[in-house]
């Protein structure tokens, strides 16, 4: 579970003295899997890889021998499964980078600005109107999506990479 925050960062209430909690999305199944043993299970029963599909979604194929089978024969411990987005109004979130300004001592007693780049996945109804609009400049051609690596929420992983 994690904290309710508003968009100032401010913590929401559930009553008096109680923050609002939520579900910690799905990141939260690799905690459970550690915390309920199922990792360990897996690994007693030889299973080395898992795939997971994190929405209700009728159209995915279950284990993908495609996706499955690239990622295996590339020896990666992660691999998620992706699609061009064209059209700024469909609706699945998407993968992009967000620099994050800290203040770190680089040893020398001074703190320094770092800009860090971290990956994270937008939802649709995160994205402001303008950003998901918002087009690469090209010479030819539609340009494309600024946002444009789709989310279809499939995911390998080695469950070596699990623990």
């Amino acid at each position: 579970m994690a904290p309710m925050v508003n968009r100032s960062g401010k913590f929401l209430l559930a009553e008096k003295h109680r923050i609002s909690m939520y579900p910690n999305g799905n990141g939260g199944v690799f905690r459970a899997l550690m915390e309920q043993g199922m990792v360990s299970d897996m690994k007693s029963r030889g299973v080395t890889s898992l795939f997971m599909c994190s929405i209700d979604n009728l159209l995915a194929k279950v284990g993908d021998p495609i996706f499955v089978g690239l990622n295996e024969l590339s020896r990666t411990e992660v691999g998620i499964k992706t699609v061009e987005k064209l059209n700024p109004d469909e609706l699945f979130g998407v993968f992009c980078s967000r620099k994050i300004a800290k203040h770190e001592d680089a040893g020398d007693g001074k703190l320094d600005i770092v800009m860090k780049v971290k990956p994270q996945v937008l939802e649709f109804f995160e994205i402001p109107e303008d950003l998901r609009r918002r087009r690469i400049q090209m010479t030819s051609g539609l340009p494309p999506l600024a946002l444009a690596v789709g989310n279809l929420s499939q995911y390998y992983f080695k469950v070596d990479f699990v623990r």
